[in-house]
């Protein structure tokens, strides 16, 4: 985050079904989490590992979708 001596604002969104949510910094999209499909996704595309075979969450990518974004807040608004 540019700037980060002053203060920011932080808020977690849950969609409607309680199955993803959604962190915004100072009103700016930064990272939701899918916990039905088991999937992140962040603007950074951090942090990242190495398949496991035993995790059940997708590990090797969390790389920003902008589809799910507006999936999300379709959701939200609709």
């Amino acid at each position: 985050i540019p700037d980060a001596e002053r203060e920011h604002l932080a808020s977690i969104v849950w969609s409607p079904d309680g199955l993803k949510a959604l962190l915004y910094l100072n009103g700016y999209a930064h990272a939701i989490f899918d916990f039905q499909k088991r999937c992140g996704y962040c603007r950074t595309n951090f942090p990242n590992f190495m398949e496991d075979q035993a995790s059940t969450w997708r590990t090797s990518s969390h790389a920003w979708n902008d589809d799910v974004l507006q999936e999300f807040e379709g959701a939200l608004y609709s």
